[in-house]
């Protein structure tokens, strides 16, 4: 793997995981059936 994609890889699962920390259950919940 090319340090590129590994990054970009990284700061996608960086964003999700912030995102996870402030979404709510509901929020959760729908993104989940989707």
């Amino acid at each position: 793997m090319n340090p590129r994609s590994l990054t970009l890889c990284f700061r996608l699962k960086l964003r999700s995981l912030l995102f996870f920390q402030h979404a709510n259950r509901s929020e959760r919940r729908l993104l989940f059936l989707y």
